[in-house]
This record gives C-alpha cells, structure tokens and sequence, in this order.
C-alpha cells in the first residue's frame, strides 16, 4: 500500500507512532492493529494483519498480509 496523501499512523511492535512529512527514514516492524492515514482531505483507517512499514522521502509504503476495513 503506497499513498500520495498524508503519511500514516501505525501501531508499530512495541509502540504506537505517527509519521509528519520530512520524516527520516524508518523501517519498522508493525503489529496487528489499526493503520489511519490522510488522502484528499478525509481520514481513512484499516485493521492490519502486521507486517513492515518503509518511510522513505515522504513516502510510507506498508507490506502486510491482510487488511479490513477497521470497525
């Protein structure tokens, strides 16, 4: 999952973050929780499974074996 709006919050292994833009690069292992981010104004958030998050030049790419809809 790659997204040109906002960056992400995530539920990381340990901790919960939220990435700003010009954030510095992160590689990190996420656990099972809700991912929320920004696109074209509106919130969106989703349940992931866990996986890795890649922050690199304003971009946050998500690798997970499942994503619902968050309830």
């Amino acid at each position: 999952m790659s997204w040109p709006g906002s960056l992400p919050r995530s539920h990381m292994e340990d901790i919960y973050i939220g990435i700003l833009p010009e954030h510095a690069a992160l590689l990190g292992e996420m656990g099972a929780g809700d991912l929320s981010y920004v696109m074209g104004g509106q919130k969106h958030t989703v349940a992931v499974s866990g996986g890795w998050v890649e922050v690199v030049e304003n971009h946050a790419r998500v690798l997970t074996t499942v994503v619902e809809a968050a309830k």
